[in-house]
């Protein structure tokens, strides 16, 4: 049993089984905890669940890689590149804020 409270963006292992996860929700009224592991597979537990398991609180992964960018070509499903993405969310104007760029709909 864990005294651990669930806290959004924290990691934590399960000492009986040594699965990483990471809370990512967590919903009081429906008593649920929301968690996704490594690989980024999501999961929901009921709060009763979560208090059952041997919980601690550890850092996230050292080879976690949250801005996982797909290589050139990949990002428009092989047409372009990031650059091309950006070009099309993004305008040019005369007057637009400090580097030139706007977002699309964004007002000055």
């Amino acid at each position: 049993m864990t005294l651990v409270r669930p806290h959004i963006a924290q990691w934590y292992r399960c000492r009986d089984t040594g699965q990483l996860f990471e809370v990512v929700s967590t919903d009081e009224a429906e008593k649920t905890v929301e968690l996704q592991d490594y690989d980024g597979n999501l999961d929901e537990i009921e709060l009763s669940e979560w208090y059952a398991l041997q919980l601690e609180a550890v850092d996230p992964p050292s080879d976690l890689n949250v801005f996982d960018i797909p290589p050139t070509g990949e990002a428009t499903g092989g047409e372009g590149d990031l650059d091309d993405v950006n070009r099309e969310r993004y305008r040019l104007t005369e007057d637009s804020s400090p580097g030139g760029l706007l977002a699309d709909g964004a007002e000055d």
